[in-house]
């Protein structure tokens, strides 16, 4: 957690989290998640109720790659994804970044936000 935390920086959206209260690790990603689905709610104008959802830190892409064929029986070369049968991101912490992590919760953002399933 403390590597994904350091490789979540958050640039000009920083000033979002100095007013909360961050005591640990898991507090300051907690807030950074918040800030950043925030932003991608805002972005997309959707801001759907009772988003909830789940966020594996796999160590590699390698770790992403096998999870993802675990679950879809597909081989991919992707660094993170989303399940939305699962309501759960799956992302490479040696590969992530704000980008890569706004992009996947823009599919949780859209999951939620329509009743039917979208392509």
């Amino acid at each position: 957690m403390r590597e994904f935390n350091r490789s979540v920086r958050l640039g000009s959206l920083s000033y979002a989290v100095k007013n909360r209260t961050s005591i640990t690790v898991e507090d300051e990603v907690r807030n950074k998640v918040e800030v950043i689905l925030e932003k991608v709610e805002t972005v997309l104008a959707m801001f759907p109720k009772n988003l909830n959802f789940t966020i594996i830190l796999l160590p590699s892409d390698t770790d992403v790659q096998k999870a993802y064929a675990g679950k879809f029986g597909k081989k991919v070369n992707f660094i993170s994804f989303y399940s939305p049968r699962d309501k759960t991101v799956f992302i490479s912490v040696d590969d992530v970044r704000l980008g890569v992590f706004a992009h996947e919760l823009a599919h949780v953002v859209i999951d939620f936000y329509y009743e039917t399933p979208t392509p």
